[in-house]
């Protein structure tokens, strides 16, 4: 089975690919969530899978993806996952992956996945962080300290599996989590659209990630590790050119 066969089985809320040759239209393969290119990011870089579909490279400074508002994500997220590919060798601090905060009412409601930040969402090269807040302030904050910023191309999934717990998987593995703050959020639906490469932070744009980006899905179900390991079979096998047969060999 092709990676994007693999993804769509597990019934993602939106997936975008990030393939786009050129336009500013990227397009969502549920059909539903189609998000818009900003400012003119390349389009058309080499991509995590080696399949021929491309991937996207954010220049940190204004460059991001609009989406929508994903309609249930947020009221989803705690029993949901978070699956991505990542490369880039920045250092640069406090940079948003994926981020957006409520405006107007539940005006804390927020999903933040930082590169190079801690638990405690401070500055801290090679650690990647989580930050999942609902409408009182209740917040779960989370890191791995497994360095995915030196320049290779890194699969990433995120699981949240608790309102207190998450598993984080790098390229087919599960990594050690640190915990900060822990205190039973429920999100509610987002009201402001998700960005790709930058925070909506309540309509402003802000902490641009410089880096590519690829293969973006969201589910509001929890991954297993199966599921996850299948995902980056997927991916090693369409690297090697070796297909069903290598994910035979095992």
């Amino acid at each position: 089975m092709s990676y994007s066969a693999e993804i769509l089985a597990d019934s993602p809320t939106a997936y975008w690919r990030l393939g786009e040759s050129s336009g500013t239209t990227a397009a969502d393969e549920t059909g539903t969530h189609a998000g818009t290119y900003v400012n003119t990011p390349t389009l058309g870089v080499a991509g995590a899978l080696d399949d021929g579909n491309t991937a996207v490279t954010f220049n940190g400074t204004d460059e991001r993806v609009l989406t929508t508002t994903l309609g249930a994500l947020g009221s989803s997220m705690m029993s949901g996952s978070l699956e991505w590919w990542v490369k880039t060798s920045t250092t640069d601090t406090i940079r948003c992956m994926f981020g957006t905060i409520n405006a107007t009412t539940n005006v804390n409601n927020r999903l933040e996945v930082f590169a190079n930040t801690s638990q405690a969402i401070a500055a801290e090269v090679g650690s990647t962080a989580i930050r999942l807040t609902d409408g009182a302030g209740a917040t779960l904050n989370a890191k791995i300290a497994h360095n995915i910023y030196d320049g290779a191309w890194h699969h990433c999934v995120l699981v949240v599996e608790s309102a207190t717990t998450i598993s984080w998987y790098v390229d087919g593995v599960s990594r050690t989590v640190t915990y900060g703050t822990t205190t039973s959020p429920s999100p509610v639906d987002f009201n402001q659209a998700l960005t790709i490469g930058a925070r909506n932070n309540r309509g402003t744009i802000d902490l641009f990630f410089p880096g590519s980006l690829d293969e973006v899905a969201f589910y509001p179900t929890r991954l297993t590790s199966t599921r996850v390991e299948a995902h980056y079979a997927a991916r090693v096998a369409a690297s090697a050119g070796g297909g069903l047969l290598l994910l035979g060999i095992g």
